[in-house]
């Protein structure tokens, strides 16, 4: 028992964990994103590259959509068991034929195909977002004759 303790208490951590991630990849690419935007005409004196700039921003904004709806999907996801936990809970207190459940079964607790889908697309955003818009910076210092060190 206390070894099950344990490891619900690690994974616990560990589920903090990605949600604070995940908060922070929503905070750092809506940053990105309205930096970007705000300062974009001394971003764009001389360059070719807007396309990448803009693909960039594309991505980059996957990430907020990303992120509302994967809270979304665990809302709903949470709410749907808590409702079956609670019908299960309610029957057997009025003492009819039913398990009460001491916690969810394992196969209860994975994200959903919909949360999945939601949470791949935030950092496949975010990895990409962040990629594109380094490359449109060195693109765009390598063209207009900038160079990161100066001699």
């Amino acid at each position: 028992m206390n070894d099950q303790n344990n490891s619900n208490k690690y994974l616990n951590a560990a589920g903090d964990k990605i949600k604070s991630a995940i908060d922070s990849i929503f905070k750092l690419s809506t940053g990105a994103l309205a930096l970007s935007i705000t300062f974009r005409s001394s971003l764009t004196n001389c360059s070719r590259y807007l396309w990448l700039l803009s693909f960039a921003w594309i991505l980059l904004g996957i990430v907020p959509i990303s992120y509302v709806f994967l809270r979304l999907t665990e809302a709903q996801q949470d709410m749907f068991w808590w409702q079956k936990y609670k019908k299960t809970e309610d029957a057997f207190a009025e003492g009819k034929e039913a398990r009460p459940l001491k916690e969810l079964p394992p196969e209860f607790k994975t994200k959903s195909l919909a949360a999945r889908f939601w949470y791949y697309s935030l950092f496949t955003g975010f990895v990409l977002g962040v990629v594109a818009f380094l490359l449109f910076a060195i693109l765009n210092n390598y063209r207009c004759g900038r160079t990161f060190i100066k001699e």
